[in-house]
């Protein structure tokens, strides 16, 4: 133990009390491994130092040092035991893990509902009858015109937040769906977050989503035909385990099938997007390439296609690394910081949206900004339009985040 040099892989964290001590729970970001470990707060100086390049002893010795205490032998290796048993340390135990999940997952035909029974009910009646007091809501708030329902979208934008804050904003995007007399959409191109930040920027995958509702059908005949037209066609298959907790496509999908029925519920492209995406949309051309190239394949294999971004937007507070308490003066920079974002998108700027983003003013933490700049440069549509914008704030741990629906023709 003497020289080894343990290093933090990226974790989520949130406060939680545990015997009425505060503390912060640690979970795997890439959803991995599902352990989840609790560790005192004022142990998290003590885990932003174990970053692979110091022994126990020097950063024991560099916690004293920081902190004014001393921490005892005894209780460092103990929560390092507990960092290790919950696979959150690089390392062989991770790699070995990691390695039968994905051939676990790479057998699979279907991928399960990761979120049935926990995010929504599992029983299908009881998840139809949410869903109905979502569109209810949304139908009493923001009625849909004769000229909309005539109209199919050409794409939405739509929250993937639980359903339990974010239910009827996302029923205003999928109505323009449900209510609409015109022929369905021929596919659903759904982008997601990405949430465990994976180094490709798309990901793909060939499985079929099942759901309590139905088991919606993946068009692996658009994904062969995407397949020739890029040339690193396994690239976008590396990170594919990235799909199997991953909500953000999950949720779309539930929400499509309620929306269009199993009658004219149409195959679907799952797409999730990494953060880095954006990142690369100007430096490399494997970012922006993909997109060209898969809206050549739209053009011409399903030119009636219906483009939806799950997408989120600002995430600030504590329970996001910021101190203090929120306040309303935080709260209504980020809805200014938001809707500037949202302009932009309901003007097709898909170049606009990054400079926005850039900027920073306001909105931060956006975790659906790939996938909505995805939509805008892939979807065949001239202009959106915002639909409903709302801030889901959670006073136990002065945190928010903010979302929205959008409908674009």
């Amino acid at each position: 133990m003497s020289e080894y040099r343990p290093k933090l892989r990226p974790v989520e964290a949130f406060p939680s009390q545990r015997a009425g001590r505060q503390v912060m729970i640690l979970r795997d970001a890439s959803g991995c491994s599902d352990r989840a470990v609790a560790v005192p707060r004022e142990m998290l100086l003590l885990l932003s130092l174990l970053d692979g390049t110091r022994t126990l002893r020097e950063a024991q010795v560099e916690y004293a040092r920081r902190s004014g205490h001393l921490l005892l032998s005894h209780q460092l290796e103990r929560l390092v035991r507990e960092i290790e048993a919950g696979l959150l340390f690089e390392g062989e135990a991770f790699a070995r893990h990691l390695r039968e999940q994905r051939e676990q997952f790479a057998r699979l035909q279907v991928r399960p509902a990761a979120h049935a029974g926990k995010a929504y009910p599992a029983d299908a009646g009881l998840l139809r009858e949410q869903l109905r007091s979502y569109f209810a809501v949304a139908a009493l708030n923001n009625p849909s015109s004769d000229e909309e329902r005539a109209a199919r979208p050409a794409a939405l934008i739509a929250p993937h937040i639980d359903f339990g804050r974010g239910g009827p904003c996302y029923a205003h995007a999928y109505r323009r769906l449900s209510e609409s007399v015109a022929p369905a959409p021929g596919l659903l191109v759904i982008f997601g977050t990405a949430h465990s930040a994976p180094p490709s920027p798309y990901i793909l995958t060939r499985k079929d989503f099942a759901t309590p509702l139905e088991c919606a059908r993946t068009d692996t005949g658009i994904l062969d035909a995407l397949e020739l037209r890029w040339p690193d066609a396994q690239g976008l298959y590396r990170d594919e385990l990235s799909h199997r907790s991953e909500h953000s496509i999950e949720f779309q999908v539930v929400f499509a099938q309620y929306a269009l029925g199993p009658e004219r519920m149409p195959p679907i492209l799952p797409i999730l997007c990494s953060h880095v995406a954006c990142d690369m949309a100007r430096e490399d051309r494997r970012a922006e390439g993909f997109l060209e190239a898969l809206r050549a394949v739209l053009s011409e294999h399903a030119p009636d296609a219906c483009v939806i971004a799950g997408a989120d937007l600002s995430h600030i507070g504590q329970r996001f690394g910021d101190g203090g308490p929120l306040t309303s003066a935080a709260l209504e920079a980020a809805e200014r910081g938001d809707r500037r974002l949202l302009a932009r998108a309901e003007n097709m700027d898909a170049e606009g949206l990054l400079a926005a983003a850039r900027d920073q003013t306001g909105a931060r933490n956006v975790c659906g900004l790939a996938p909505i700049h995805a939509l805008l440069r892939v979807a065949p549509a001239q202009s959106g339009r915002l639909l409903r914008y709302e801030q889901a704030v959670e006073r136990q741990t002065q945190s928010m985040v903010s979302f929205a629906s959008m409908v674009f023709r």
